[in-house]
């Protein structure tokens, strides 16, 4: 399927010598509705484009167009725009939301930054949380935060609890491929490419189930 004239967006701010993404979303004509969401762990490697990139290091804050050609973006925007295969074009957004908002790309390695920050107080996860009123506006909401876990990852454990406690206190769908045995989903995107296209089949098949009934 071709994509369609999708764009990406972010809001950045440097914190020290770390850079944290805030808001981000997927754009797709001139639509301001939402036509989904996703909860992922952090926003890993994402970059911006040159021109954020100086004014994020001029003035510690940058807002506009990102590169939306990493594979979690890719994979995202080919779930987004299967889903929706119905209302062609498409126009709306569909929003970005993580754990935390470190920019940081190892998943391992960013959970044990996140939660070293966080037990020094350098880090405040509520910065994160989207509020009850918020989600209310998103028709589904993806989750897939990875698999990962260790007991010792005190902050990440209450952040994924406040997650849930706000998801469900909102009455927003959700769904995602859960772990056998745990609370945790898998990432939408694999690394092993050879992955990616079993999982999007997976995701669009959870989407079609939990919506079939309504």
């Amino acid at each position: 399927m071709a994509h369609q004239n999708v764009q990406a967006f972010g809001t950045f701010v440097k914190v020290g010598d770390r850079i944290h993404r805030n808001e981000t979303y997927l754009q797709w004509g001139e639509g301001t509705n939402s036509l989904g969401a996703c909860l992922l762990l952090n926003p890993g490697s994402a970059r911006l484009t040159k021109d954020l990139d100086t004014v994020l290091h001029a003035t510690g804050r940058a807002t506009g167009p990102i590169h939306a050609n990493d594979p979690t973006m890719k994979q995202l925007i080919r779930i987004v725009e299967q889903i929706h295969t119905d209302h062609q074009p498409l126009s709306g957004r569909f929003h970005l939301y993580n754990l935390f908002q470190l920019r940081h790309g190892q998943n391992v390695e960013s959970i044990k930054y996140f939660e070293e920050l966080s037990r020094l107080g350098m880090y405040d996860s509520s910065d994160s949380f989207a509020s009850v009123e918020e989600l209310k506006t998103h028709p589904w909401l993806l989750i897939g935060w990875g698999v990962e876990n260790r007991k010792s990852w005190l902050h990440l454990n209450q952040a994924k609890q406040e997650w849930m406690r706000r998801i469900k206190a909102s009455g927003v769908p959700f769904f995602g491929k859960e772990k056998q045995g745990t609370t945790d989903y898998y990432h939408p995107s694999p690394q092993r490419v050879a992955d990616r296209n079993v999982r999007f089949g997976e995701l669009v098949e959870l989407h079609q189930t939990k919506f079939r009934g309504n």
